[in-house]
């Protein structure tokens, strides 16, 4: 141990036993802050009402004293064994990250250095290499709430699976979330509020093919085929770096009728990476000011989903949804399980079925 304990004894100054933590440092004098314990208490107060004579409390306060020691030496060696554990899973994320992060083209690379952290923060102070799977499952569900139990839930998958461990821990289904969404006619309204032009065509296009932001920054007057299709592969970020897809899943979506227009539009831009730092607030401000009473927050996130409930208003099966927007079907459920009967799709039903 780095440090010892101390007793003093009652004096005409202090009528009770203290007893102190002396911690040695390696320059200057050693720290020494009085210990608080309700079992000294218990023995000062039995002292001060006359039922210990100062001879038997020395005595018990000795024996506390010793007794500290010993909870002192076993919780320097827990902090040991903990310590040689987060070094080795440390240890086994900086091999991961070395074999499979190094030089590849990820779009924040701290972001996903930092949910490694927080995920091994999480497991902690279990061993990734030996903790078994019912330990390392309690730990991730105490550890967060559904929104990133996911998140954070890969990240230890990972690491496990670096490790060849025979197994992969369940991740909690993320609760249903009304996904926010506007209808055309009430794009149209928002748009009124969206002085650029070049922000209009913007948005329209993301309403008509569904596409995340950064992919609309690619589009050419050429991505449009000649049956309605758009070739998806690439997309710009913020920092205007060229990368590959979202879970590098490339797909074709098809532009919607009402929104071609506005396509060409976009596609005819040709600064369209001085737009991409600056697309975001426009849009939002325009739909508060649009829908002041309803108090409807819409991003350009919210014109992909519109144009996925827009498609199963339509009639449009969910997993062929899933298709045209380079998603899983189970995510595509997660989001919009809740959308696909609207009116429109009532109608389309009641007239196959003849009412």
């Amino acid at each position: 141990m780095n440090y010892g304990f101390t007793v003093k004894k009652p004096t005409h100054g202090r009528r009770t036993f203290a007893i102190h933590k002396k911690i040695y440092q390696k320059v200057g004098k050693p720290l020494q802050p009085q210990i608080k314990d309700e079992r000294l208490n218990s023995i000062n107060s039995n002292f001060l009402a006359g039922l210990l004579t100062e001879e038997q409390a020395l005595i018990q306060v000795k024996l506390l004293v010793d007794t500290l020691r010993r909870e002192a030496g076993l919780s320097q060696e827990k902090a040991h064994i903990r310590d040689q554990i987060l070094k080795a899973n440390y240890k086994t994320f900086e091999k991961l990250w070395e074999r499979d992060y190094i030089g590849r083209d990820i779009v924040s690379p701290e972001t996903a250095e930092r949910e490694f952290l927080v995920a091994m923060k999480g497991i902690d102070p279990l061993p990734l290499a030996s903790a078994s799977k019912l330990e390392l499952q309690k730990k991730v569900d105490a550890a967060w709430d559904s929104t990133g139990h996911k998140r954070y839930t890969t990240r230890v998958n990972s690491l496990l699976k670096f490790l060849g461990r025979p197994f992969i821990l369940h991740r909690k289904k993320r609760p249903h979330k009304e996904v926010k969404f506007v209808t055309f006619e009430e794009l149209q309204k928002i748009l009124n509020h969206v002085e650029s032009p070049e922000l209009k065509a913007l948005y329209i296009t993301l309403f008509g093919t569904g596409m995340r932001l950064g992919e609309a920054f690619m589009i050419d007057s050429d991505s449009l085929k000649k049956n309605g299709s758009i070739y998806v592969s690439q997309q710009m970020d913020k920092n205007l770096k060229i990368r590959g897809l979202k879970n590098s899943k490339n797909h074709h979506t098809v532009l919607l009728d009402i929104c071609k227009k506005g396509f060409e539009e976009w596609a005819a831009v040709e600064d369209k990476e001085e737009w991409r730092k600056c697309c975001q607030h426009p849009l939002i401000n325009a739909a508060r000011k649009s829908f002041k009473l309803a108090k409807k927050q819409i991003s350009p996130h919210s014109l992909r989903h519109s144009y996925c409930i827009h498609l199963l208003g339509k009639g449009v099966p969910l997993d062929r949804v899933a298709k045209l927007i380079g998603d899983s079907i189970k995510t595509t459920e997660e989001y919009y399980a809740g959308y696909d009967m609207t009116t429109d799709e009532v109608s389309v039903v009641q007239k196959i079925i003849g009412q």
